[in-house]
């Protein structure tokens, strides 16, 4: 099944994610009982977005069925609650503690359920603990963690602070898409820092793979600068929703004729 399986990630690489299924679904039928075919299978449809959830989580609970002591499965599964249910998240992430290597990653995930929970002051103080408990061992995350806590908190200031100390330390694979747009959000509110605003929202859309968060990403872009009064730029930003969006409707069409025709850009409203 593994020969399967490597198929199937080379499918991914490639973002055809029909020939990834086939392949991991072949590597079942060689072994039925193969945990790891289901939980990719699930990873497949977890970057469609949030409309393929039904067949995601189906997908990791049939993973952990045939392995029970299967950790990555628990550890999306407490992920993907991590923002919805508190409660889901902890259980699973209690079921996927025992299974999983020992050390600052883990105690980071620990100390962000009491964000997801809205201890945003006792996320912090975790994250400081750790940080100078663990020192250059820490997990770069806690960063992340005190920056969201702060945005949460309405302390733009700090999570700004925060959330670029997190870039500078980060490994590639620690940063997600929303990174980007957290930092722009707080980032425009200082006169100084507008420069990088527009090129933090760029690159949360550079980064998402699914072209469902892509179109999302660029009209929050758009509807931010419009209520900023930034007319000019929420113009521009309208209509990337046009180019990104290989089916616009015609809301999209219409928002992008209306803010160029405030500007005034005539030619292209």
């Amino acid at each position: 099944p593994d020969v399967y399986i490597n198929m199937g990630d080379a499918y991914r690489k490639l973002l055809d994610g029909g020939g990834a299924v086939s392949s991991y679904q072949n590597a079942l039928t060689v072994d039925p009982k193969y945990a790891a075919a289901k939980y990719k299978i699930a990873k497949v449809y977890l970057t469609q977005g949030n409309d393929q959830k039904d067949v995601f989580l189906r997908n990791f609970d049939e993973a952990i069925a045939l392995d029970p002591n299967y950790a990555p499965a628990y550890y999306d599964l407490y992920v993907y609650h991590f923002l919805r249910d508190v409660n889901k998240s902890t259980t699973y992430f209690n079921q996927y503690k025992p299974l999983a290597d020992k050390g600052p990653a883990l105690d980071y995930e620990e100390a962000s359920l009491k964000f997801a929970s809205g201890d945003f002051k006792g996320a912090i103080a975790k994250a400081d603990e750790l940080l100078v408990s663990q020192g250059a061992n820490a997990d770069n995350r806690l960063y992340r963690l005190k920056g969201y806590s702060y945005d949460k908190m309405g302390d733009s200031l700090n999570a700004v602070k925060e959330l670029e100390t997190f870039f500078e330390k980060a490994r590639p694979d620690q940063i997600i898409p929303d990174n980007y747009l957290t930092l722009a959000i707080n980032s425009a509110k200082f006169p100084d820092r507008q420069a990088k605003v527009d090129k933090y929202f760029q690159m949360a859309i550079d980064a998402d793979t699914s072209i469902v968060n892509k179109i999302d990403y660029t009209r929050k872009a758009a509807d931010f600068f419009k209520k900023a009064g930034n007319q000019t730029t929420a113009a521009e930003w309208f209509t990337k929703v046009l180019y990104t969006n290989p089916n616009p409707g015609k809301v999209d069409i219409y928002n992008a004729g209306i803010q160029n025709f405030r500007v005034p850009e005539y030619q292209r409203a």
